[in-house]
């Protein structure tokens, strides 16, 4: 269980957990042709993990005093957080995108992702917090972390969709009996995820520049991590164009959205502590 926190947050923790479970099974259950329920069933059970989510950092930050209504004693956000953090804005893009797009096998990869970051925020500690900086918990701050929650979280989404086309081209021929989404769906779910990330990303860049700039002019340095956001911006760039070049497109598009979801989570982990004497 989660160390050192409230029951609270323990149980709404196991609670988010079964209920990807659940989705996990609804959603692989809905490659198999039948009626639309599981496809319900699914969007019901992660709708219900990201409430229970929500509930688990609402507790988290009670319990480390980190109201918003004194933003200079707001500290930096820990691993933990972030990665409870990041699950969370994964299903909620999830869930806003499968309103308007239903690819099931992206899905199931995207709650195995946001899983998967649960059980690992779950199993660790929160002494992975950096000294409050100068300037760290004002409110521009606050906003370019959560901006780059969203953009990560929106390349998590993107490349699960890149890894849901890979697993269509190689086992669609051999399993032709399940209802496999189709190729342009898939794209089109990939080109909005990265969308998303790219408007996020280059948002909470712009806001964290602009502010640091104003507080510290010249000398103003990026907080860490931001090095890695750049770059997977930039990757993910070089994505969105690839679709306009000829020949294989499709595969350097996947291929490089890919690249870039690791590098954004790598740059959100990098700005909470374990990496953060790493540069991109």
């Amino acid at each position: 269980l989660m160390m050192g926190e409230p029951f609270g947050a323990n149980l709404f923790w196991v609670l988010s957990a079964l209920l990807l479970v659940l989705a996990l099974i609804a959603d692989g259950w809905s490659l198999v042709p039948g009626g639309p329920r599981r496809n319900m069933l699914a969007a019901g059970a992660v709708a219900g993990a990201a409430v229970a989510l929500i509930v688990v950092l609402l507790v988290i930050a009670a319990n480390r005093g980190l109201g918003w209504q004194s933003p200079p004693a707001v500290q930096p956000l820990d691993a933990q957080q972030v990665l409870l953090g990041l699950a969370l804005a994964m299903l909620l893009i999830r869930l806003g995108l499968a309103w308007r797009l239903q690819v099931n096998l992206a899905s199931l990869v995207v709650s195995l992702l946001a899983l998967a970051g649960i059980l690992v925020a779950g199993f660790s500690t929160k002494d992975s917090e950096l000294p409050l900086a100068c300037g760290q918990g004002a409110i521009p701050l606050q906003l370019q972390w959560v901006l780059f929650l969203i953009g990560a979280a929106g390349l998590a989404v993107a490349g699960s969709t890149a890894l849901a086309l890979a697993l269509r081209a190689a086992l669609a021929p051999r399993t032709p009996k399940l209802q496999w989404p189709r190729w342009i769906d898939l794209h089109a779910l990939l080109k909005r995820a990265s969308e998303l990330a790219l408007v996020a990303l280059g948002a909470g860049l712009a806001t964290g520049y602009w502010w640091l700039w104003g507080v510290q002019g010249a000398s103003a340095h990026g907080q860490p991590g931001e090095d890695w956001i750049m770059v997977a911006l930039l990757v993910t760039a070089m994505s969105y164009l690839t679709r306009r070049a000829g020949g294989r497109w499709g595969r350097w598009t996947a291929g490089l959205v890919m690249a870039a979801a690791v590098i954004a989570i790598l740059g959100l982990l990098a700005g909470v502590g374990p990496l953060h004497n790493l540069r991109a």
